[in-house]
C-alpha cells in the first residue's frame, strides 16, 4: 500500500504527538510519498506550533 504523507502527519510523528500513535505502524509498513511543499508546509506547522507555545523556537 502506497500513503500520502501530509505535513499534519509528518508533525505528528516527528513532534510525538497523540496522531502519530496511529501513524507510526501504517508509516513503518507501507510505501510513503510525499507532496512536494512537504518541507515548506511542515515547517509552516512548525513556525504555528512555536506561536502556540507547544514547542520552544530553539527545538523547532
Amino acid at each position: 500500500m502506497t500513503l500520502v504523507i501530509d505535513a499534519s502527519v509528518l508533525a505528528a510523528v516527528a513532534l510525538d504527538e497523540r496522531l502519530a500513535v496511529a501513524a507510526r505502524p501504517a508509516l513503518l509498513t507501507a510505501d510513503a510519498v510525499a507532496p512536494d511543499l512537504i518541507l515548506a508546509e511542515f515547517a509552516n506547522v512548525l513556525r504555528k506550533t512555536v506561536r502556540q507555545g507547544r514547542l520552544p523556537r530553539p527545538e523547532a
